[in-house]
């Protein structure tokens, strides 16, 4: 007898993880902590054009709040298959700042707590600004067909 998935799970398709987000966070009224963030993603901006390893640093550096980041920050993506080479870039060059790395799959509630891991010290988010449980899994940056986006 086949037992049904629950409604609240996902369905074991989805549950290969395919894509993650690497968040850097800084204290936007704290001029160390802001040039550390800018010298980071400038070194990424620099290490993405010589093609050293793909990892999309979104266009904006967020001064402030948005969605569950309660500080200043920015956002990294990677597929799955650089993952372990932005991992350790970022685990040489955080310059002491915190890192919220987490999976993306259709339960952003869970990819932002539970299956979440940082580097250098955690700090609060707000998960009610996320789904418990999305339709599908967004799809970041397609023009690379990596990831999630490949199957487009």
């Amino acid at each position: 007898m086949t037992q049904a998935v629950p409604a609240t799970r996902p369905a074991a398709a989805d549950s290969e993880i395919k894509e993650w987000h690497f968040h850097t966070y800084f204290l936007q009224n704290n001029q160390q902590s802001q040039a550390a963030a800018t010298n980071i993603y400038n070194s990424l901006n620099n290490h993405l054009a010589n093609k050293d390893f793909i990892a999309v640093p979104l266009q904006t550096v967020n001064q402030g709040p948005i969605g569950p980041h309660l500080i200043g920050s920015f956002e990294t993506w990677c597929p799955k298959e650089y993952f372990h080479t932005v991992y350790e870039w970022f685990l040489l060059n955080r310059a002491g700042l915190s890192i919220l790395i987490h999976p993306l799959t259709r339960e952003e509630v869970r990819d932002h707590s539970e299956r979440a891991v940082w580097m250098g010290t955690p700090l609060p988010l707000d998960l009610t600004k996320l789904s418990p449980l999305l339709d599908k899994v967004p799809l970041q940056y397609p023009e690379y067909k990596l990831g999630y986006s490949r199957e487009t």
